[in-house]
């Protein structure tokens, strides 16, 4: 689009809202006036640029007595509104304000046209009226900021600059060391207002002004020594200013030049870890920019540059985690691009480290499974034409840095099993030529670091069974090597890395047989060497890798404590990844690394005969994955969040901020040459970063305990708290005759850890030889597959199922052995347990009528017994939820609500509203029926109800469930809702689920999932859940929450009242059925027919479906024996939370 039909298009934008305008063709621009305001809109660079400039807005003279205070107003007017530049014509004193919309390759819309201007003409009224008042009294309300302090920075920027135009950097720097290294944050807004004082006293020097200011701030950006963080900001600052003061169409070369500076700014803090995706998002922008600009004047040098620093930044942002093939693919294309250009114009050293970047960000590529084979040949080649550049060039240190990379490569081709044993040698031989490099250079550290790599290789190679005594030795020597000179230069982190390979090493040749205790030893000495450095809280990707050897190895030996010793260690490790800044790569290296860690401590600890550590990891593991589903399903950004819960995870969010920041300290800073300090410079750093963090870890914790008072699911969930038994102990006090059973499979076994009322250490039940295989995917097999896929299967083989579990289980033994003047269970089941309805679960010996339930009548048939007849049973999803529950007030008044068959096909379901209405005295208004039962109105009910029974559809998501919610009239309630923060109901004490699988858990592998919609409103405020484990009929629903009522009017609680309807429900004759429902169902179906009749444009399905349950409930009136009997029927209930 040329500049005409840009601005035929412009002017169409302006008569879609009738505004008044005048265009002028010949000068392609548009006038018009917003407000009073004038508005001159110009066409530019063949409709590729388009500037809006707000003339004579007011006028400060250069005479007026409040001059300077109205130039350092219009300073901070052009650093608040970063859309908008102001100006001030120094022969005049005339303020005007430009807004540029650059267009290029992208098409300008309406909206964004809009936006332009409207928020350019509101910046401008803001600014004109507090430009006024400072005319008119000197003071500038909206700048705060000390006179005497602007004074003095003021004069300090005009002592830099100085001192930058007379002797460069090494005199910025002297200056900026004798007053300590210290810059004023508010040094660029002092710069401005110097160059807005400059163009106003000498306007023929403003342009020399203006270079000195970006040579200050390039200066500034590499002085080593203050606060980088300030002194980074400071530059950027200047940049902006510069940018400002030399606009891109008066000298583009420049302003380009500018861009690529400050992209260089922007990276640099993003790779010191100050807001690393959003800050390499500013540097992309700025490279971005200045490479059009510089394709455009053809200045291919300065483009080159520009390239590889778009690439570096590019690379880093996949490093993140962010869209990382995407980024490495713009990486690889602006690296090719670079690459192209100086082979073009034969700058061999640049091109040398242009292809080095390529072939990493090709091996970056193979990493992610991005053709890993095709892209490791690829970065072999950068890196091999990079290599005989720099021999060509005799760049020794550049070389040994390719050769190393190079090494790498080779190393990954050959874990590929791409010819391995002949790329391990070509690896060999790459980091063997560094290594010889790095000795006659005397470069040690590097050194270190490349002989670290040779020993990787040598012991790859002996995994791969070549020569694997031999290897190892090998690669023992090297490393041996690289720690001995990592001890002399005291840099104890890279030392603990190494220390991590030697111990593996070690145990590798103990594995193949050489010397086993000898070198087992030897292992154990360097992992617990390296972990004194490789800390949880300081460094915990890196402790997690050593402490979990240390765990394995002590397992394998039978070492128990060992093991736990480790394992401890490993687990804190994973909790503090949390406040770690890490890649989605090394993310997932944590997880990989986690598998097992929690499972062999659990054993470990059993075979400790430590119990109350056992059960303390299965609810830390509970604990945890709840924890990462709250994390990945980013619930705190809810827009209904409370403010101070906001300002809470706000501030929480800053200190982990600050602690990654500390982490990242732990830098190497060995471009320091001074040998006496080196030793001990490193474990100071670790030591203070450790002080300072374990400060930042005290106020984190001073917050989650105020953030507890106002929502403890909140605080518990933001990051793992490892539970402790003593917080088991209170959930039991007013349940006597009750205990807490977790369940937990390992591979080998389930274990069942039992915790009574009254007591302080739990005790264990094993069911040998029912391990993950045997019993979960069993459970899998028999119960989930055929649930999911054929009900009818499924049903059938119910009983026999449960039967054959309850063997499994060993629940007689159980019960004669652990289970013993025991009332009441609460059960905390494992991965597919979470399914099973225990209550079903059949016993061997009959078990008398419970004090809690009315006999039967004697005409009722002997039913099976059952687990449920034996106990009083409720359910938790992990103990940290049932303490949420156990942590609320009681509430002690009752106000039900129901919500209703919300999309019209349950026929039974009103029946049931009904029943449940007449009980409690549910008024009108807070009945929801059909199409009344939005979602806004069920929320209102939440809010104004204690008891709430929903008796509609919900639907269970197996691939997201977080996702599972509760089906109403106009959409979903989900889990992730009732999760947030923005979702608490204080006085919901009851919540009565008569829907499908509200209750179902759906684990994802070995991984336990602990979240089902009972979960989710347990975790919004109520005290206790009615859920079902499976999709329910509708009739039996019905008829078993209104037997569950009865009870609850009867005033039994939750459990004992579900225990005595399922055992009724059960035993219930077709006779009896039809004595008490029959009629009063066909006079419901009457009336639900007319119901759907009088809806518009009813759906015949709707009708077909009453017809076809008034047929059932006839034949289950007809029934001879007991409709009801088969657990599909009453078993599908379970009580969650508190009684």
């Amino acid at each position: 689009m040329n500049s005409q039909e840009r601005l035929t298009q412009i002017c169409s934008f302006l008569d879609q809202r009738q505004w008044k305008y005048q265009p002028d063709p010949d000068q392609q621009r548009v006038l018009l006036s917003v407000d009073d305001i004038i508005v001159a809109i110009d066409v530019q660079e063949n409709g590729e640029f388009i500037t809006f400039l707000l003339p004579q807005l007011l006028t400060v003279p250069a005479d007026h007595p409040h001059y300077e205070t109205a130039l350092e107003t219009l300073l901070h007017l052009g650093l608040k509104y970063k859309l908008a530049r102001w100006q001030r014509d120094p022969d005049d004193g005339e303020v005007r304000l430009q807004a540029d919309l650059p267009i290029e390759d992208s098409e300008l819309t309406a909206k964004q046209f809009w936006r332009t201007l409207q928020g350019t003409v509101q910046i401008a009224q803001q600014g004109q009226e507090r430009l006024q008042q400072v005319l008119a009294t000197g003071k500038d309300t909206g700048n705060s900021q000390n006179q005497e302090t602007n004074q003095e920075t003021l004069a300090f920027v005009w002592a830099l600059l100085q001192a930058e135009g007379e002797g460069g950097e090494a005199a910025v720097y002297q200056l900026l060391d004798q007053r300590g290294g210290q810059l004023d944050p508010q040094l660029p807004q002092a710069a401005q207002t110097f160059l807005e004082m400059v163009s106003a006293a000498k306007p023929e020097m403003g342009d020399d002004a203006v270079g000195l200011i970006e040579d200050l701030a390039i200066s500034l950006q590499q002085y080593s020594r203050g606060r980088w963080q300030v002194n980074l900001a400071v530059a950027i600052g200047l940049y902006q200013l510069v940018l400002e003061a030399r606009p891109r169409e008066t000298v583009p070369d420049k302003y380009a030049q500018t861009l690529t500076n400050l992209g260089v700014a922007y990276q640099t803090q993003a790779q010191l870890g100050e807001q690393p995706s959003a800050n390499l998002q500013k540097a992309i922008a700025a490279y971005d920019e200045a490479a059009k600009i510089l394709r455009k004047l053809g200045l291919d040098k300065d483009l080159s540059s520009t390239l590889n620093n778009l690439g570096n930044a590019y690379r880093n942002q996949a490093e993140l985690g962010e869209q990382p093939s995407a980024n490495l693919q713009k990486a690889i294309a602006a690296y090719d691009e670079a690459a192209k250009i100086r082979r073009k114009l034969g700058l061999d050293k640049d091109l040398s480290g242009t292809l080095n970047n390529l072939g990493n960000a090709y091996r970056n590529q193979a990493q992610l499974g991005e053709q890993p084979s095709a892209n490791l040949q690829k970065a072999i080649a950068a890196y091999d034409e990079a290599a005989k550049i720099l021999r060509k060039l005799g760049l020794d240190k550049d070389l040994s840095g390719t050769l190393n990379n190079l090494g790498v490569a080779y190393r990954n081709q050959a874990q590929l099993g791409e010819q391995p044993s002949a790329n391990l040698q070509k690896a060999i031989a790459a980091y063997d030529e560094a290594a010889k490099i790095l000795r006659k250079l005397g470069l040690d550290k590097d050194l270190s670091g490349t002989l670290n790599n040779l020993g990787n290789a040598y012991q790859t190679q002996a995994e791969l069974g070549e020569q694997p005594s031999a290897n190892l030795q090998k690669a023992i020597a090297a490393y041996d090597e690289a720690a001995k000179i990592l001890r002399k230069l005291g840099l104890d982190k890279d030392l603990s890395s190494t220390l991590t390979n030697l111990g593996n090493a070690y145990q590798t040749q103990a594995e193949l047989g050489e010397e086993p205790s000898e070198n087992r030893q030897k292992a154990v000495k360097c992992y617990q060497e390296a972990l004194k450095f490789f800390r949880p809280q300081l460094l915990p990707v890196e402790c997690l890798t050593t402490a979990r050897a240390l765990g394995s190895l002590g397992f394998q030996q039978g070492d128990w404590q060992m093991a736990l010793e480790g394992y401890r260690d490993a687990m804190a490790a994973v909790d503090y990844s949390r406040t770690q800044r890490v890649s989605s790569t090394e993310r997932q290296e944590v997880v990989a690394k986690s598998i097992y860690i929690y499972e062999n401590a659990i054993q470990a600890a059993i075979n400790l005969q430590d119990i109350p550590t056992a059960l303390e990891i299965v609810e830390r593991v509970r604990a945890k994955r709840l924890v990462d589903l709250l994390a990945t399903a980013d619930l705190y950004q809810n827009g209904d969040m409370p403010e101070p819960v906001r300002q809470y995870l706000q501030q929480l969010n800053d200190l982990d901020d600050q602690i990654a920041q500390k982490r990242d300290e732990l830098g190497d800073s060995s471009r320091e040459t001074k040998p006496d300090g080196m030793k001990t410079r490193q474990l100071r750093a670790a030591t203070a970063v450790r002080e300072d963090i374990g400060q930042l870890e005290q106020q984190k914790a001073a917050i989650l305990d105020q953030l507890s008072n106002l929502d403890e699911v909140v605080a518990k969930l933001r990051q793992v708290q490892p539970p402790k038994i003593a917080d088991f102990i209170p959930l039991l006090q007013d349940s006597p005759g009750a205990a807490i059973l977790s369940f937990y499979t390992t591979d080998d076994d389930t274990h069942i850890f039992i915790l009574r009322h009254g007591e302080t250490k739990p005790d264990c039940f094993t069911c040998k030889g029912q391990g993950y295989k045997t019993l979960q995917l069993w459970l899998r097999e028999t119960w989930v597959k055929p649930y999911v896929s054929n009900k009818t299967q499924w049903t059938a083989q119910m009983p026999a199922t449960l039967a054959e579990l309850a063997q499994r289980l060993e629940l007689d033994r159980l019960i004669g052995e652990k289970l013993q003047d025991l009332e009441e269970l609460i059960l905390i089941p494992h991965l597919f347990l979470h399914q099973i309805p225990f209550a079903a679960l059949p016993l061997s010996s009959p078990t008398p009528p419970s004090s809690h339930t009315s006999p039967s009548s004697p005409s009722s048939p002997t039913p099976p017994s059952y687990l449920g007849d034996k106990f009083i049973l409720r359910y938790a999803p992990s103990v940290q939820v049932l303490g949420f529950c156990h942590n609320r007030k009681p509430v002690t008044t009752q106000e039900y609500g129901i919500a209703e068959n919300a999309t019209n096909d349950l026929p039974c379901s009103g029946f049931e509203g009904a029943k449940v209405a007449e009980l409690f005295g549910v008024s009108p208004e807070k009945r929801l029926v059909g199409a009344d039962a939005t979602r806004q109105k069920y929320r209102q009910l939440l809010e104004n109800t204690t008891h709430l029974v929903s008796t509609h559809h919900a639907q269970s998501r197996y691939d997201n469930p977080l996702e599972s919610g509760l089906r109403l009239s106009d959409g979903k309630i989900t889990v992730s809702q009732l999760l947030s923060p923005g979702w608490r109901f204080k006085d919901l004490d009851e919540m009565f689920l008569s829907c499908c699988e509200t209750g179902l858990f759906l684990p994802d592998g070995a991984i336990d999932e602990p979240v089902a919609v009972s979960t989710g409103f347990l975790c919004a405020g109520a005290r206790g859940v009615i859920a079902s484990q499976w999709a329910i009929y509708d009739s039996s629903a019905a008829l078993l929450s209104i037997l569950y009522h009865n009870q609850r009017k009867a005033g039994k609680n939750r459990p004992v009242a579900l225990q005595a309807a399922q055992q009724e429900m059960r035993k219930m004759t077709g006779a009896e059925f039809g004595k008490k429902y029959k009629k009063a169902l066909e006079a419901h179906f009457k009336a639900e027919k007319a119901r759907i009749m009088a809806i518009p444009d009813y759906d015949q399905n709707l009708l077909t479906r009453v017809v076809d349950t008034e047929k059932s409930i006839k034949a289950y009136a007809a029934d001879k024996g007991c409709p009801f009997q088969e657990p599909v029927h009453w078993a599908s209930l379970g009580c969650y939370g508190l009684r």
